[in-house]
């Protein structure tokens, strides 16, 4: 941390000590995860979101890195060796700020991303029966997706409004409050699959959209994904069609690397290493452009 985003935290920690903190203090640029965290932790439910984080990953703060806008990489990592003929999956997720948020929108992004972090669960792009709606549909209703991340983002905002005079009232969460503290998810859940005028396209590009994604319907976007600047029907399905074309080349490469190296493994691993070959064969034909 910088003297300057050191002194910048010292101020916020001052003001969080009071019930009232002034607008301007919001309203200006955010300049460290720590003063984000500070803010976070002032509430209960904040609180317990950064602790179960930091739980899975002592040294967060310093990875959480700045981009033009916020989300959550989460990536799917398949390895193979041919020596042994077998494979391990593991799952890495890497968030990311955007850089020009203030104050009080980078607190409620950091919530909305830590909830991802904790609970997205990334589909195998290796399996060739996945459909692009599946991967929509997960990406928005899913444990850990976005529907979750707003209702947790709301909650968090909710209680800093409860917690601070001039804490900026949420631009969306509004319109799903109900009463003091209830959150109408099925209103949400509709929401995010307004995609306006882009609904005879995005129709076009799914295998079955009117049993697979039936709540699609084009009134104008309310949810639209930072990253992509698209509705997130359309950014999934594009998010969708980016990770079948890395898995294409990934099996690929372990085609090659199986027809290089293969016949210098033992007798006993030939049939494990003739599955996976028409595993990838039968992958690649279904899934991947010639």
């Amino acid at each position: 941390m910088t003297p300057r985003q050191l002194y910048k935290t010292c101020l916020v920690f001052v003001f969080l000590s009071s019930q009232a903190m002034a607008a301007s203090v919001w309203s200006r640029s955010w300049d460290s995860v720590d003063e984000l965290s500070l803010v976070l932790k002032a509430v209960p439910s904040g609180r317990a979101l950064w602790q179960r984080a930091l739980g899975r990953d002592p040294q967060l703060s310093s990875r959480i890195r700045r981009a033009r806008s916020s989300f959550t990489e989460s990536t799917y990592l398949r390895s193979y060796r041919v020596n042994d003929a077998t494979g391990v999956v593991s799952l890495r997720h890497e968030i990311f700020l955007g850089e020009k948020l203030t104050l009080a929108e980078a607190v409620l992004d950091l919530a909305h991303e830590l909830h991802h972090y904790l609970h997205r669960q990334v589909m195998n792009p290796y399996d060739a029966s996945l459909r692009p709606e599946d991967f929509v549909r997960g990406g928005i209703e899913g444990v850990g997706g976005e529907l979750e991340a707003f209702e947790a983002e709301c909650r968090i905002a909710w209680e800093l409004t409860v917690r601070y005079d001039g804490f900026p009232d949420h631009p969306l969460c509004g319109r799903y409050r109900v009463g003091d503290s209830g959150f109408h998810r099925e209103r949400a859940r509709l929401d995010y699959y307004a995609v306006g005028d882009a609904l005879p396209g995005l129709r076009g590009k799914l295998m079955d959209p009117e049993r697979g994604l039936p709540l699609l319907h084009d009134a104008g976007v309310v949810f639209r994904s930072g990253h992509a600047g698209v509705a997130y029907p359309l950014a999934l399905v594009r998010e969708f069609s980016d990770t079948v074309a890395s898995a294409c080349r990934n099996n690929e490469r372990k085609a090659r690397m199986i027809a290089a190296h293969g016949g210098r493994a033992p007798a006993t691993l030939q049939p494990a290493l003739q599955q996976e070959q028409k595993r990838i064969l039968d992958f690649q034909r279904q899934r991947c452009r010639k």
